[in-house]
């Protein structure tokens, strides 16, 4: 029988449930297209379609390494999926930002684990997801496989500047007198030109086949990952069953 503390405490809980919970809302609906490693369409049950960008995560772009290799995945986890997707904002593009979950699987989550999707440091109070991403880079999966890779927001201001300086010139940014610092600048055009370089190989036959072959040693990755979590569970589940028939034995 349960005492007024736990009861108390259950209360406490699932009020705590409901508010946060309250104002958040769930789509249902077939997934009808994947844009890239964290963006999807979905086709709701009342025939409306819309873009669904993952909430927490991010996932390469797709000039980046591994930005293909993050879209096919995701295409894999919710191909032939209901999903449903539980939000309760939009970004300024009007695409609903949201937990995806397939067949009861987080697929925001997934992304992390399989190394295809950064997690959202400063967004993300969800400690399964900042897990999920300490052990997919400590397992060196994914996008972890190269041993500097770009975070795809960085990328993202990279490719800004780039236009930038296609139309304005590096040498009118580096002659301008109310520049910070010289040095700065410098390096960050070098930063760009090594980007640009590396996306051009990666689209290379040569970085394709590479990207494959780094693929499949990903998929080797976490399925030996996967079993040797299933055989530590299993030595788990045996140790505790065994200290359950010492305790029933005991006088």
């Amino acid at each position: 029988m349960k005492t007024i503390d736990q009861i108390k405490q259950i209360v406490l809980f699932s009020a705590f449930v409901l508010f946060l919970t309250v104002d958040a809302e769930t789509l249902v609906g077939n997934v009808t297209g994947v844009i890239d490693g964290d963006t999807i369409t979905v086709l709701s049950e009342n025939n409306l379609q819309y873009t669904i960008r993952l909430d927490k995560i991010d996932a390469p772009e797709k000039e980046q390494a591994f930005g293909n290799e993050a879209r096919d995945f995701l295409a894999r986890l919710v191909a032939g999926c209901i999903v449903y997707v539980d939000y309760n904002r939009h970004d300024r593009y009007n695409r609903i930002i949201g937990t995806v979950f397939c067949g009861g699987i987080d697929i925001n989550l997934e992304m992390i684990k399989s190394g295809y999707a950064w997690n959202y440091q400063t967004q993300d109070t969800n400690s399964s997801y900042a897990q999920a991403g300490f052990e997919a880079r400590s397992s060196r999966v994914g996008l972890w496989q190269d041993a500097n890779p770009i975070p795809p927001w960085d990328f993202r201001k990279v490719k800004t500047a780039s236009a930038d300086m296609s139309t304005s010139g590096e040498k009118s940014v580096e002659q301008d007198p109310n520049s910070a610092s010289l040095e700065k600048s410098r390096a960050f055009w070098a930063k760009t030109h090594d980007a640009q370089e590396r996306a051009k190989w990666y689209a290379s036959p040569q970085g394709q086949l590479e990207a494959k072959k780094k693929r499949l040693n990903d998929l080797y990755n976490l399925l030996e990952a996967q079993e040797a979590k299933r055989r530590t569970e299993e030595v788990r589940r045996l140790l505790m069953l065994e200290r359950l028939k010492d305790k029933a034995q005991q006088p």
